[in-house]
């Protein structure tokens, strides 16, 4: 992601050849790199949106990430895949970790503007999509909640018999991602 602005124009001829054969978490690492500068021509992004339809329901969360990030950042309110992203997440058997968590509550703010009526009928009554999603978050926010006020996950005891091994046994001295102030 570290180039001047017109090393993204050249190389997208590049990347539109290849996007076909793309994996999905190193399309939505490309995907992310251009969305986060604000570079790319039009029809670079439709083929994106194509593409990031046909795989949206095979994402782990690090593709996720990246991908919300791209539908934030482009302002783009396409419901279907939207939708797929919304599932794939709700599908997802493993957490969500805490480094994975900001893109997240975004979409859930932009979600709830964009889709909120149809998606959240009788949110009290059922789980909806956008509830079951939500419910998603619940440990990252708890943890995010706590670490924007104090270190409280390191005591944690899963996190220092962890660390303990990591220092003990294999010489490895964590720091762990987090956000300090709410900056990155």
């Amino acid at each position: 992601m570290v180039a001047q602005e017109k090393t993204f124009v050249h190389l997208e001829k590049y990347v539109l050849q290849s996007l076909p054969s793309l994996q999905p978490r190193d399309l939505t690492h490309i995907m992310y790199a251009y969305s986060v500068r604000g570079a790319g021509n039009p029809q670079l992004h439709a083929e994106f949106q194509k593409r990031l339809e046909a795989v949206a329901d095979q994402l782990d969360y690090p593709g996720l990430h990246n991908a919300i990030y791209y539908m934030l950042f482009r302002e783009n309110a396409h419901e279907a895949i939207w939708k797929k992203l919304v599932q794939n997440t709700v599908s997802q058997t493993d957490l969500l970790p805490l480094v994975y968590y900001k893109p997240f509550k975004a979409s859930m703010l932009f979600l709830s503007h964009h889709f909120g009526k149809k998606w959240d009928v009788n949110r009290e009554q059922h789980g909806t999509l956008l509830s079951d999603y939500q419910d998603k978050f619940y440990y990252a926010e708890k943890y995010f909640n706590v670490v924007k006020f104090d270190d409280w996950y390191e005591i944690e005891p899963a996190y220092k018999e962890f660390r303990a091994f990591l220092t003990g046994h294999c010489n490895v001295y964590p720091i762990p991602m987090m956000s300090v102030h709410n900056l990155f």
